[in-house]
């Protein structure tokens, strides 16, 4: 059985080549042409012709009743042409039937007919042909392989042989591919289109086997497709037992900015390095970082303790602070929560969080003082999305509680496969205090403090916004999100999400929670984000933004028990002052805040929506925990055009002495680079890649020095004392995808040499 494309794009129906398709016969006769001539007498007899089979059939009703006549019989037939030519109607006959293998024969020349095709097997397949109007045998095998008719319709080229190798005819219509191999049209390609194994063929090309004649990568560059399906098993044991053979050194020489199949080659690298961790190092690790997924990136290195940080320092800036948080603070968390999951009484985190509470209540009320645009709070998001608003529609979801942890693992939901571009690398923001919605999220809608007259327990209320509109997950049910993006009816929509806070709430089980349901409800949303950006008229032009009102608490909450019943608690705070421990006092005219609250030093919490079997919450917010209080917001779009990277290279020196490299990196884009690899072709000790220990910031320049132990000597035959650099500088944009960027034309390196005998043995020569 072979499956046919149906009447609707994308469905298949079965079919036999060798059977009369169900409808055979069936095509209406042609009024301007109503005669058939069918010599051999074999074809099918559609309805609404009049049969003449016989010469008193001829002579009783050839053109007296007035129907459309289908003439049998070679005899017949002739006579019918020679009557016709004599009373010059010729152009009425519509066809004339040749016999199947006859028509077969003619169609497939130079190419025979094979010899079991029997006299029904050519007349099903003749009639299969027959019901394309041009380029019958092309269709035909489009059919066959359920596949696209321009692959068996365009011209030869590098693109068409890629999309045509990997289709499987089945065995009884190979003769078909046959003669469309003989047809191709004149091309430098021919040699390839006549081939008689293209599975090998196609192996060749994808680097799976080798031919000592044949080079396919030299003569027709990289395979320009995906692995084919059908060879993927086969693609993954190359790979496999590659990285087996040589217990992972193999990835040392390749370069996978480069390299074909990268990514496929990265996860089959990822799959053995798991079972296989000594295989593996930091350095191999690094290397594959931006070709597997960030989540595969973490698994790979999570087993392996961050370092630990130094505690906050009361002096430090905000952006110190940020930074401290987000790279140094939160991977330990992760790993003593998660990963590790050590008692709380061995993670060295809550000294850690201790030194950034005294910090954030020291340097908060100066915070709440910067205006608006400028802030280190996260109410500086809403005005980022008005400046964005000015110049495109934007999508603004807020999804309630996602820490920072938690939105990286978003981005790398929502950049998989390109589905969306980061146009604005992730950037953290203090949230604003406490760390519950009502104050955080009012505060993030209406760029003002909660201690503002127009305060409500009600984040809604802050949402006020020239031709734009909030909804809510009621509103997503009610489809009022999706029916609004249809029709393009506003500049600014926004999304606002608390599934992923209440998930929070609802769990009992931290490590189920962190490690499954947290990644399946992101995945949820990250499938909704980008299937509502789909809804909107112009998703192409629609900036994206995530943001969020607040974090949570990492690990399980210890259940606390106030010292009096009275005290109005709320997870991790209680209402008005309380000045006993764990207690510290958020003062209302301090801390900007409609009134006193207090706030539980510490991790934790005097209740909650659910508990563990030991009495310990999970889900808690309202503190002053780092992964509490630093949130994240990102704009992505669906595609983005990046700035070149601009790296020069310069130094002085003199031959086989150390000197100093000068690397200049400047970055003009708004998403910041890190894992820097460089190679310098002209100098020994960068041939093979280094890795540089920097993050160059959006719109920052970046000037390093790496020592070079033997600097070069300059050829015999070189003229003047500078000699030019090539190279490249391979890079991550943060959470986001691979990129990089050639040596500046004017890199070049100063070279001090004396003399250059042009013998490789010098001056000996010469004694």
């Amino acid at each position: 059985m072979i499956e046919k494309l149906g009447a609707k794009q994308g469905q298949y129906t079965s079919f036999n080549l060798f059977e009369l398709p169900s409808d055979a016969g069936q095509t209406p006769p042609n009024p301007e042409k109503p005669i058939v001539l069918d010599p051999s007498k074999t074809y099918a007899i559609p309805p609404g012709y009049h049969l003449i089979a016989s010469e008193l059939d001829w002579m009783r009703d050839f053109e007296i009743n007035g129907s459309p006549y289908w003439v049998q019989g070679e005899s017949l037939c002739n006579w019918t042409q020679t009557w016709l030519r004599c009373w010059n109607r010729s152009h009425l006959i519509d066809q004339i039937k040749r016999p199947p293998q006859e028509k077969l024969t003619h169609l497939f020349h130079p190419i025979a007919i094979p010899a079991d095709w029997t006299e029904q097997r050519c007349l099903a397949v003749v009639t299969h042909l027959e019901r394309y109007r041009t380029q019958p045998i092309a269709h035909l095998l489009a059919d066959l392989t359920a596949s696209d008719p321009e692959i068996w319709l365009s011209s030869p080229s590098i693109a068409n042989l890629a999309q045509w190798l990997p289709l499987e005819v089945p065995e009884e219509a190979q003769v078909l591919e046959q003669v469309w191999q003989a047809h191709r049209p004149s091309s430098e390609l021919n040699p390839y289109y006549q081939t008689d194994n293209k599975r090998h063929l196609l192996k060749q090309w994808l680097g799976l086997t080798k031919d000592k004649s044949t080079d396919l990568a030299s003569a027709l560059g990289t395979y320009p497709l995906d692995v084919p399906p059908t060879l993927q098993t086969e693609f993954q044991n190359f790979w496999e037992q590659k990285l087996h053979a040589t217990q992972g050194n193999i990835l040392d020489t390749l370069d996978l900015n480069s390299q074909p199949f990268s990514k496929q080659i990265a996860t089959q690298a990822y799959e053995v390095f798991k079972q296989h961790p000594t295989y593996r190092n930091s350095v191999r690790e690094k290397q594959l970082k931006g070709y597997i997924s960030h989540e595969q990136y973490q698994d790979l290195t999570q087993e392996q303790r961050p370092p630990e940080p130094k505690p906050l320092s009361l002096d430090a800036s905000p952006e110190e602070v940020l930074a401290w948080v987000t790279e140094a603070y939160l991977p330990l968390r992760k790993w003593e929560t998660v990963i590790a999951n050590l008692p709380q009484e061995k993670q060295a985190c809550h000294r850690l969080a201790s030194s950034f509470e005294d910090w954030i209540l020291h340097h908060y009320p100066t915070l709440t003082v910067d205006a608006v645009s400028t802030s280190w709070l996260n109410y500086n998001v809403s005005h980022k999305v008005e400046e964005l608003c000015k110049d495109s529609s934007v999508f603004w979801v807020v999804v309630d509680g996602l820490g920072w942890l938690d939105h990286q693992t978003l981005l790398d939901m929502l950049t998989k496969n390109r589905k969306l571009q980061l146009k604005q690398g992730l950037q953290p923001r203090f949230s604003i205090l406490p760390t519950k919605t009502e104050y955080a999220k009012w505060s993030l809608y209406s760029q003002k403090c909660p201690s503002h007259e127009t305060w409500k327990a009600d984040a809604g209320k802050g949402f006020h916004y020239k031709n734009g509109k909030r909804y809510t997950d009621n509103d997503v049910t009610k489809k009022r999100l999706q029916k609004a993006l249809e029709r393009g009816k506003f500049r600014l929509y926004c999304w606002d999400t608390d599934r992923f806070d209440k998930l929070f709430h609802n769990e009992t089980d931290w490590q189920e929670l962190y490690r499954i349901k947290r990644r399946r409800e992101l995945q949820a949303i990250a499938e909704d984000i980008l299937r509502f950006i789909a809804l909107h008229p112009q998703p192409d032009k629609l900036h994206i933004l995530i943001a969020s009102d607040h974090g949570q608490l990492m690990g399980t909450s210890p259940k606390l028990v106030p010292n009096t019943q009275t005290l109005d608690v709320k997870g991790r705070m209680a209402m008005g002052k309380v000045e006993y421990p764990p207690f510290t006092v958020l003062d209302k005219t301090r801390f900007s805040l409609p009134h006193d609250i207090s706030v539980i030093r510490g991790c934790g919490s005097f209740s909650s929506f659910s508990y563990t079997t030991k009495q310990s919450a999970t889900g808690c917010h309202g503190g002053l925990y780092p992964e509490e209080v630093i949130v994240g917001f990102s704009v992505l779009t669906q595609s983005v055009k990046r700035a070149p990277i601009i790296i020069k290279c310069s130094g002085e020196g003199r031959p086989g002495e150390n000197s100093p490299l000068r690397v200049d990196i400047y970055n003009p884009n708004a998403v910041a680079i890190e894992d820097l690899r460089l190679r310098v072709n002209q100098l020994v000790s960068l041939q093979q890649a280094k890795d540089l220990a920097v993050t160059v910031q959006p719109h920052q320049r970046q000037l390093i020095e790496i020592s070079i132990s033997t600097w070069p000597e300059l050829p015999p035959t070189h003229e003047g004392k500078y000699l030019s650099l090539t190279g490249k500088l391979e890079f991550q944009y943060q959470n986001a995808e691979r990129g990089w960027a050639d040596l500046d034309p004017e890199s070049s390196i100063e070279v001090h040499q004396i003399f250059s005998s042009g013998m490789e043995s010098g001056l000996d020569d010469f004694l």
